[in-house]
């Protein structure tokens, strides 16, 4: 069972703010905390979150083993598909090709109605 919670880049799970925090780091692009629309953290088999700015999308995952996941793209050239357990991602990812991810979402999530708005509204900008 996914459980999506909405929650401000502050209360995220310190081992997800860390990942944020790093891919931010590494791939210049400022601190994203006073940038923050909105956060999501699910829980899941992972533990994930989607942060989003108005232009930036930063996904991060850990699994169980401790392994991580650590995706960042603009939001202008993101694509959404929806799937059952959340929401394809497919974007030219920051120092990586182009991929689709699975953003782990619990049906319903406000995430996902903020995560379309902003990519339409970086589209046309």
């Amino acid at each position: 069972m996914t459980q999506t919670t909405i929650l401000a880049f502050d209360d995220l799970d310190v081992r997800l703010r860390v990942l944020v925090d790093g891919y931010a780091d590494q791939h210049l692009l400022g601190d994203l905390g006073d940038r923050v629309v909105m956060c999501c953290q699910t829980r899941g088999a992972n533990l994930s979150a989607g942060v989003l700015t108005p232009a930036l999308i930063v996904i991060v995952l850990v699994r169980p083993d401790g392994e991580s996941v650590r995706l960042g793209a603009r939001l202008a050239g993101v694509d959404l598909r929806a799937a059952e357990g959340g929401v394809w991602v497919h974007a030219p990812w920051f120092g990586a090709d182009p991929s689709s991810y699975l953003l782990p979402l619990e049906a319903g999530s406000p995430f996902l109605d903020a995560l379309r708005a902003r990519v339409m509204a970086a589209r046309h900008a």
